[in-house]
């Protein structure tokens, strides 16, 4: 049997690159010997209750850095990274880079960075070989130095949503295709209810990666306002770590008054029963950002979206990113660039039943694009193919 190591920094977050890492390697695991590589061992328990992802048939090993990774890749067949912004040099046989985005355009400064440091790398390169305790630095100034030659060690690419494959062929100079993030959470047919429904990780917008929580607050204040939303209830909810606590702490605040649930860290079963039970639903990811210049702010699949679709509720997404390919305007839902357009589309979509049933149709049978099955056939199909080179 062949071995697979999969690496991904990030395990502990349980995000959506997690969720979708997981689902990876429970599907490589039914063919292939599974190791998990990062710096925290994966809670099975938590990612089967949470993700609804079994890792069980997968063994773990410890990698804290891309240095680690890429001296544990030389013992496997094959090497998948699957660490967000990693540069990890791959030493497998087949090294497989599953890109989620590849960051956003160099600027000026960055040149004068790297530069500086390549600098300070190649004197203390020349300096280690008397003094053999600078090597420690060299390393460091060498991880500093803005490189893409690391890019060369990897066979195959594939991005996450058409978004990232352009974004990719642009700044890595690499063709990509398409390995869709499987939706798996399960779907229970409820009634429909006056809710709207957001989900996301509550991260400040320095984060870079924000789900533009308070936005969302701000749109559904207007509608309130206006008593556009009667009987209509806002719900967030997401992971929150320590480090986004006090975002979250700012978004109760602006949410007191209103119809409107915080909710962070549901078990998987209590968001189930929130898509299952939601009419509509907001995405805000890359509001009010520069797709030129920070592209990396904006959504780059979104696995909240289609798990949406997948229970019938009608996504409302911001034009720009990952879900604007994932929803059809007009057709699975509705595109929004501003915080006005959201209200007015969210208020037209309200006041017209039939529409609202056209789209929630339209989008579960969109969703199964995106069903486990789905990417289970995309896969195996891939790995073959890797087999074969």
């Amino acid at each position: 049997m062949k071995s697979v190591g999969i690496y991904n920094l990030y395990w502990d977050t349980m995000g959506g690159g997690e969720a979708n890492a997981g689902a990876l390697a429970e599907e490589l695991s039914k063919k292939y010997e599974v190791t998990l590589l990062g710096p925290t061992e994966p809670n099975i328990n938590v990612f089967s209750q949470h993700l609804g992802v079994d890792l069980s048939a997968c063994s773990f090993q410890k990698a804290t850095n891309d240095d680690e990774a890429s001296l544990a890749s030389r013992q496997f067949d094959i090497f998948v990274n699957h660490t967000w912004m990693s540069s990890a040099v791959n030493e497998a046989a087949s090294g497989v880079y599953l890109v989620m985005f590849p960051g956003n355009p160099r600027r000026f400064r960055s040149f004068v960075r790297s530069g500086a440091f390549r600098g300070l790398w190649t004197t203390a390169r020349v300096l280690s070989f008397f003094l053999p305790r600078l090597t420690r630095y060299t390393n460091a100034f060498k991880r500093r130095v803005h490189s893409t030659q690391w890019l060369d060690s990897y066979q195959q690419f594939y991005s996450i949503s058409p978004f990232t494959a352009d974004w990719t062929s642009h700044l890595w100079k690499k063709q990509s295709k398409i390995l869709w993030p499987p939706a798996s959470r399960e779907n229970k047919e409820r009634p429909k209810e006056k809710i709207i429904l957001s989900v996301g990780r509550f991260f400040s917008p320095e984060s870079g990666h924000c789900k533009r929580q308070l936005e969302l607050v701000e749109a559904f204040r207007a509608l309130y306002s206006s008593g556009e939303v009667e009987g209509w209830r806002l719900v967030l909810a997401g992971g929150c770590a320590p480090v986004g606590r006090d975002y979250y702490l700012e978004v109760r605040r602006a949410a007191q008054g209103l119809p409107i649930d915080v909710c962070i860290n549901l078990p998987g079963p209590d968001l189930e029963d929130l898509f299952s039970r939601s009419s509509l639903y907001w995405h805000a990811t890359g509001y009010g950002q520069s797709e030129r210049k920070f592209p990396v702010r904006f959504e780059h699949f979104g696995i909240s979206v289609v798990e949406a679709m997948a229970a019938g509720v009608v996504p409302l997404v911001l034009g720009n990113g990952g879900p604007a390919h994932t929803v059809r305007n007009e057709i699975d839902g509705l595109h929004w660039n501003s915080l006005k357009d959201l209200t007015e589309v969210t208020s037209r979509l309200m006041t017209d039943a039939q529409k609202m049933e056209e789209f929630s149709a339209s989008a579960q049978k969109r969703a199964t694009e995106f069903d486990r099955a789905t990417f289970g056939n995309s896969v195996r199909e891939l790995f073959q193919n890797i087999e074969k080179r």
